[in-house]
């Protein structure tokens, strides 16, 4: 799903794209998704609060609201955040991942990925700094890319490839004693 307004809603009528879609309705349903010319939505576009628009797009009120079904209890949860500037909400990044791990009641299951000005000091020329979006990164094992480039077709794949890779993969919450790590798959140990 895409988030672009103020309310959090997901515009357009579907919440999410899935492999049912053939291209072209996937495609038609992400530019509804990100509704550039407010079709939609007549909220107002402030893009440049990112956490502010996740934590919307989550809230209880929406969850059972514009964005029902948009958060599945046993899915890991990846955010991408893209923008050109610092993130500007008034939560900082560890006050936003509170939230979102509150949401799926699970820390490991929140990764947040970013597309943003180069760390730390933003791209050349008149970029600015990323600020918590780094952050938030770094927090939680995601990926963390320069909107500088001109090429974004590898960063596709990457982030494509890391939300699969990251709902394979747990964090622990506790130190492992490596002696007594076991691993069963569909009840077969490995």
């Amino acid at each position: 799903a895409a988030v672009t307004a103020d309310d959090g809603c997901v515009s357009g009528g579907e919440t999410w794209i899935d492999n049912t879609m053939d291209e072209a309705t996937a495609q038609n349903t992400f530019a509804n998704m990100i509704d550039v010319d407010r079709t939609f939505s007549n909220t107002l576009y402030n893009t440049e609060r990112g956490f502010q628009l996740i934590e919307n797009a989550l809230s209880p009120d929406n969850l059972v609201g514009c964005n029902a079904d948009l958060l599945r209890d046993s899915a890991h949860l990846n955010i991408i955040h893209v923008s050109d500037e610092s993130e500007q909400s008034i939560s900082t990044a560890a006050e936003y991942l509170s939230q979102l791990e509150a949401v799926k009641n699970r820390p490991e299951a929140v990764t947040v990925h970013a597309v943003a000005p180069d760390y730390p000091n933003g791209c050349p020329g008149n970029w600015y700094a990323p600020g918590g979006y780094y952050d938030a990164a770094f927090a939680t094992d995601g990926l963390f890319l320069s909107i500088c480039t001109s090429d974004w077709g590898e960063y596709l794949t990457e982030l494509a490839e890391n939300t699969v890779i990251s709902q394979k993969s747990h964090r622990l919450s506790l130190t492992p004693i490596p002696e007594t790590i076991k691993v069963d798959v569909d009840g077969v140990a490995l």
